[in-house]
């Protein structure tokens, strides 16, 4: 990934860029070899990042006075969108059912023009079922749906399968835009790249014309994306656990468990002492009683190091 940054620095023209076809062909392959989702070329349209295609959703597929059905709690910038937007919004809350946090249907049947999706889900860390995401499409009857999928590369459950609910059947592809990017996964969030999935034909070509004029992409984004979508990632398949085992001992990754009944965290680190990397997966519906200094001293203990922003000195970051 760095060779293709610096290739592309040596480019020498730092002007306006357009993603090149071979991005738009490897994402076209990797949605159907790691899904089974075939979509056509054509509807892929390239944006800056997935937080302007939730903000331009916001304004360009809801008219002032349509509604729009927001998970409750969800990344700021869902509800941030439609606030700015501004178009009214209904919350639709998570609840916790068997250990997982999933859409309460009552308010998921509150009319509207458009429902936001966020799968995986963030915060909450759920990966929807094709049972629960059929059900999100019917109870959302037919209101356009945007579905945030940036998590998708990051499933952490063996047992779990991401789903773009897209995917489903023709009559919801139709209705929905999925937006994604390789920024979480692969861990290139400054590179700045990511694309909606969008039926050109279905959607009208208005509103597909009206997302791909938001922005250019940022310089080093496009080349990123096409060498992260055509070869296997060491960073993702550390994270995934799919390099466990073999090399030189040094660079392998250890892990420990720590888990009370306020959250579970499962921590990796390298053995070899100069990378860190942290996986964690939270469920706290106690953490209100657990009191800020237990659980920060206890995320500290397990090795995450919360920062204020300052990257230069994490480690100076202690519990409070």
């Amino acid at each position: 990934m760095l060779d293709a940054l610096a290739a592309r620095v040596e480019h020498g023209v730092f002007g306006y860029s357009s993603p090149p076809e071979e991005l738009r062909s490897a994402i076209v392959e990797r949605l159907a070899s790691r899904y089974g989702w075939r979509v056509d070329p054509a509807w892929i349209i390239f944006l800056p990042g997935v937080v302007p295609g939730l903000h331009i959703s916001a304004r360009r597929l809801l008219a002032p006075n349509e509604r729009a059905l927001v998970p409750s709690p969800a990344y700021q910038h869902f509800k941030r969108a439609v606030e700015l937007a501004p178009r009214p919004h209904t919350d639709v809350p998570l609840v916790l059912e068997r250990g997982r946090w999933v859409f309460d249907t009552d308010v998921l049947r509150t009319p509207a023009r458009l429902a936001y999706l966020c799968n995986p889900q963030n915060p909450g860390g759920t990966v929807f079922t094709r049972a629960e995401l059929s059900q999100f499409a019917e109870l959302t009857r037919d209101a356009i749906i945007v579905s945030d999928e940036i998590h998708c590369d990051l499933v952490l459950d063996a047992a779990a399968r991401h789903m773009p609910i897209a995917s489903l059947a023709p009559e919801i592809s139709r209705r929905t835009v999925t937006l994604m990017s390789a920024n979480k996964a692969f861990n290139i969030p400054a590179a700045g790249c990511a694309w909606a999935v969008m039926q050109v034909s279905n959607a009208g070509s208005g509103d597909a014309v009206y997302f791909s004029k938001i922005g250019p992409l940022p310089l080093g984004g496009p080349r990123c994306d096409v060498f992260v979508a055509t070869n296997n990632s060491f960073w993702r398949n550390v994270l995934l656990r799919d390099d466990v085992g073999g090399g030189d001992d040094a660079c392998q990754p250890g892990a420990k468990s720590y888990s009370n009944r306020f959250f579970d965290a499962r921590v990796w680190y390298w053995r070899g002492g100069t990378v860190s990397v942290a996986r964690i997966a939270l469920a706290c519906p106690h953490a209100r009683d657990a009191g800020p200094s237990l659980e920060r001293r206890s995320l500290w203990e397990a090795g995450v190091r919360p920062c204020d922003g300052d990257l230069r000195r994490p480690d100076r970051h202690g519990p409070r």
